[in-house]
């Protein structure tokens, strides 16, 4: 699903979820890089999946979708790398660092994702759209709330060229190298006429939707004979609405209900994250600095430092492309140094799996199988290549642990919350 097919719903600002997907080496395991910051904390058993994951749906909840082998229940355990431990009264907090990924379903970047990660000893969230495990033949099962059944702004599987069971074989490898699948919902509904409109109940069957995706692709798809994914739906304890957009009381709440455990929705600063309201984590995307031309303070996720660019515009040379990854590169690095320096803060690196920038006409970004010989630029555009040069060089530093937003989640709740609130009060920090 390139890229490509998104171009029209980009609007200035914006921040949209845009994704694809193609087979993995499934059954290979991470090895951590001796001396790595995952090697030196390796985690000798495998963890379960424990009370860290939803309840399962109860009987006779709506779903569009019967099971048919498409999911593992209970989900297959995780070979975690990372236990969090609980800090002394005084004691120097590690750097926490969560790279997020909206969407999560371009199998050439999962496959990459997966290189880096195993390298690094890391792991990462996925948040998947629900409608790509769903193929155009079958859209109609899908009925976003206030839309007409079996539209997506985002379309569906094209599956003689992206079949759905290389996508799940991928996605399975993730979950059981630690990796978090989340929820980016399914129809991604931006705008007027948007998820903003959406009630705690519209909000509520969209999350029901999703669980039923993921827990019925082969039988909604008509798949036979696939494998089926190493989880099921009470994986996802967390998820980023599209384009950050919805009432936070609605979607919140339907969260909560639902047994969510984090929020990735909301922006914010480089500070010590909260709980809201309803009761959830939530960990709000930073305002950074951003280090190209012209400057100034941006989002921290990869289209809005595309705007901040160009204003989401071609960018059309390899020495173009290659001077725009350099400046996403010093843009997070210089967040990185200001929790780092400063309060610890979590940093979270958000991104979407794309393409732009990888050509001079955004609809003509290519997967590299189909650009023989062309740079990585070329193929995965300079955000991407920018923000996997940062997380490499970051992850490398002493006391920084790369770990997801689950897992930030369950270090979170070990601590004592007397050194919690102690690091909460914590003055933001400020890239510079």
């Amino acid at each position: 699903m390139r890229a490509r097919r998104w171009v029209a719903t980009l609007a200035a600002g914006a921040v949209l979820a845009a994704c694809a997907s193609s087979p993995p080496p499934a059954t290979t395991s991470r090895a951590a890089i001796a001396g790595s910051p995952g090697a030196a904390a390796a985690a000798t058993a495998p963890s379960s999946v424990g009370t860290s994951s939803r309840p399962p749906t109860p009987a006779g909840s709506p779903s569009p979708s019967g099971a048919n082998h498409s999911v593992t229940t209970p989900p297959l355990p995780q070979r975690s790398r990372f236990v969090p431990t609980r800090l002394r009264p005084g004691e120097r907090p590690p750097q926490l660092v969560v790279a997020a990924f909206d969407g999560a379903g371009d199998v050439d970047e999962l496959r990459d994702w997966r290189t880096i990660t195993g390298e690094l000893g890391s792991t990462v969230s996925l948040f998947l759209s629900g409608v790509f495990l769903l193929d155009t033949a079958h859209a109609w099962r899908y009925h976003g709330p206030g839309h007409d059944r079996g539209y997506s702004a985002i379309g569906f599987r094209t599956p003689w060229e992206e079949p759905i069971p290389e996508l799940t074989a991928l996605l399975s490898a993730a979950w059981l190298d630690g990796d978090d699948i989340g929820t980016h919902f399914n129809g991604h509904f931006c705008g007027p006429a948007g998820v903003d409109r959406w009630t705690e109940a519209q909000w509520a069957d969209e999350l029901r939707q999703w669980d039923g995706l993921v827990d019925g692709w082969q039988a909604d798809n008509g798949t036979t004979g696939a494998p089926p994914l190493a989880f099921d739906h009470t994986v996802s304890v967390g998820g980023r609405t599209p384009c950050l957009e919805g009432r936070p009381a609605a979607y919140l709440a339907a969260m909560k209900a639902a047994g969510y455990r984090y929020d990735t929705s909301a922006t914010g600063d480089l500070s010590w994250p909260r709980r809201t309201p309803q009761g959830l984590w939530e960990f709000p995307l930073p305002t950074i600095t951003w280090k190209g031309a012209r400057g100034g303070r941006v989002l921290g996720m990869d289209y809005n430092l595309w705007y901040a660019y160009n204003r989401a515009g071609p960018i059309r040379t390899d020495a173009e492309r290659a001077s725009v990854a350099r400046a996403v590169t010093d843009t997070y690095l210089a967040a990185f140094s200001a929790t780092y320096d400063g309060n610890r803060a979590p940093l979270y690196l958000s991104s979407h799996m794309n393409y732009w920038g990888c050509n001079q006409n955004y609809r003509a970004c290519n997967h590299r199988a189909n650009l023989p010989g062309g740079t990585p630029m070329q193929h995965y555009g300079p955000f991407t290549v920018g923000l996997q040069a940062a997380y490499a060089t970051i992850c490398r530093r002493a006391e920084v642990r790369c770990i997801s937003y689950r897992q930030l989640a369950d270090w979170l709740d070990a601590q004592d919350p007397a050194v919690l609130s102690a690091l909460q009060a914590r003055p933001a920090a400020t890239s510079r």
